[in-house]
């Protein structure tokens, strides 16, 4: 008997592109609970504990002036997005029961 908590299940990542920011949306089945974290000043993980992915890519190339790509990676117990950023920038979390939004802006 699997007796973890159910995660987030991936099931779309899409971007909306303007001149002064940039927005990834990431939306999914289940628990949207999550962490985030700068690892270094041109990356920032965010961590969805027992979440997964049925998305069938890992790389998501943006090329946006301030985002370069988002990747997804599967370790066991945790699903994270990483997000490499062109430089430092300001970001901002926003959720919704449907969507969890990060916004990057210079």
């Amino acid at each position: 008997m699997n007796t973890r908590a159910s995660g987030l299940i991936l099931t779309a990542v899409t971007v909306q592109r303007r001149t002064n920011h940039i927005t990834v949306f990431i939306r999914g089945r289940g628990n949207i609970r999550f962490h985030p974290h700068v690892v270094s000043p041109q990356l920032l993980a965010v961590d969805f504990p027992n979440g997964s992915s049925s998305l069938s890519f890992q790389t998501l190339q943006v090329g946006h002036r301030l985002l370069e790509e988002v990747r997804i990676e599967q370790y066991p117990q945790k699903l994270r997005l990483a997000f490499s950023l062109t430089a430092r920038v300001r970001y901002a979390i926003k959720t919704t029961e449907t969507f969890l939004a990060v916004r990057f802006a210079a």
